[in-house]
């Protein structure tokens, strides 16, 4: 048995809070709450925190330590909900007994090589690709411009190692694919950065972070944003080219419903206000002060004609939504109907099918039809005529014999032995007759 305490550190450069878990009963602290198996054995964690020797030597324990360090980061990030890591903080994190890894520096290295790991203004200099020629031309200018100012930059300007701040690419792949399988149940078509960052799970990251990912998203072509009265729209985005520019009709959907949002709010606060103008009528009548009821009472009616008007108001922007909506779904059937046609068109094109190469062909068969029954015909004619006269008069001769035959035929002689009946007939007894006495 053993407990867990929970620790939460706050660091002032980067302005964000660690999380650490402590264990008691001869537990050893661990950054992550999914403690790896390792982490309690002193032996084999006292390799891992070793420097990095040439992957020459031993390739095996070379990556296997490696993976380590990258299963932990990716564990760590995910668990404080950040995407930004300095070897500075890294090294405070992943303590073990008071020793600091010494081989984090070969981490980033191969990190940073192997693409999982970038610096923050490497990433967020990368440009989201450009669907349309302008912007190509646009960015193909600007990009080289930016990646010769940052290391002109770095050239000039003397670089703190440990507090170069690096975005892990690990992290923005696992929220970002959490974003989008939460989204594709969502009716909602466009969403503000803070509606991003309630997405993300758990929903506490910081401002930086969310908009990290919604650049990775961009980079992927998942994600488009404009910015519209100061605010910045996001719109998520498939696969196809024709849903991912932020359309009119969508901003003003959005419009209408942030105003129908305000006015909510709005009723909720004159509701409050009026349900306080009814409690201070009714405690002015209790002492006798009739003016000042009807003075609240005054107020009262003044605040529900006020709700009124902001309800109907409410309900003619539901009104307004949903027939955009509906003039949308419209648009979209009337396109599918011009599509089916279109192709219905094409095919018809491409088979030659028309009503009169219809009516010849069936004509063509209907006369091939007749001609195979006739030529069925032929071939089932008999080639030698049928004497059914002669045919009759020999089955009736054959009848007649056979009927005289039957008339003629006379029993079968009995086949006897003469000796046998000659022994009977001795045997027989004589017959006697009686004799009368005269």
């Amino acid at each position: 048995m053993y407990h867990i305490s929970f620790q939460i550190f706050y660091n002032t450069k980067i302005k964000t809070n660690f999380l650490f878990i402590t264990m008691t009963d001869n537990q050893i602290s661990s950054p992550v709450k999914e403690i790896p198996d390792c982490w309690q054995d002193d032996k084999r964690m006292n390799v891992l925190f070793l420097p990095f020797k040439k992957r020459e030597i031993n390739p095996v324990d070379y990556d296997s330590k490696m993976k380590f360090w990258n299963n932990v980061i990716m564990q760590w990030c995910l668990e404080n909900n950040r995407a930004i890591l300095t070897l500075s903080n890294m090294k405070n994190s992943f303590k073990r007994k008071g020793r600091v890894p010494s081989c984090l520096d070969t981490v980033i290295e191969e990190l940073l090589r192997n693409g999982d790991l970038k610096t923050k203004n490497d990433f967020l200099n990368t440009i989201p690709p450009e669907t349309s020629w302008t912007g190509w031309a646009k960015n193909s200018i600007k990009t080289p411009f930016i990646w010769s100012f940052s290391k002109l930059k770095e050239a000039l300007v003397e670089i703190d190692v440990n507090e170069v701040q690096y975005v892990y690419l690990g992290y923005l792949k696992e929220k970002s694919k959490s974003i989008l399988s939460v989204e594709r149940k969502s009716e909602k078509s466009l969403y503000t950065i803070d509606d991003l960052r309630k997405l993300i799970e758990p929903p506490d990251c910081t401002i930086e972070t969310a908009e990290l990912i919604l650049h990775w998203l961009k980079l992927n072509g998942k994600a488009t944003s404009c910015i519209i009265d100061n605010h910045e729209l996001i719109k998520f985005t498939i696969s196809t080219t024709a849903d991912r520019n932020i359309t009119d009709r969508e901003i003003a959907e959005f419009k209408l419903i942030k105003s129908k949002k305000s006015l909510m709010q709005s009723v909720n606060v004159l509701e409050k206000e009026k349900e306080k103008a009814l409690n201070e009528a009714k405690e002015y009548l209790s002492k006798g002060m009739r003016q000042a009821a009807k003075s609240s009472l005054r107020k009262k009616k003044a605040l529900d004609e006020c709700i009124i008007k902001r309800i109907t108001t409410m309900d003619n922007l539901d009104l307004l939504i949903t027939r955009m909506r509906d003039t949308h779904s419209d648009a979209e059937v009337f396109d599918s109907y011009k599509t089916g046609l279109a192709a219905l068109k094409t095919t018809f094109k491409e088979t030659g099918l028309t009503e009169d190469n219809v009516m010849d062909t069936m004509n063509d068969l209907e006369e091939i039809n007749e001609m195979q029954d006739e030529i069925q015909n032929a071939l089932a004619h008999q080639l030698q005529p049928n004497n059914d006269e002669d045919l009759e008069e020999e089955l009736s001769s054959i009848l007649t014999n056979a009927k005289l035959e039957e008339e003629l035929k006379l029993p079968d002689v009995p086949s006897l032995d003469i000796e046998e009946e000659k022994i009977k007939i001795r045997k027989v007894e004589p017959i006697k007759f009686a004799t009368v006495d005269s």
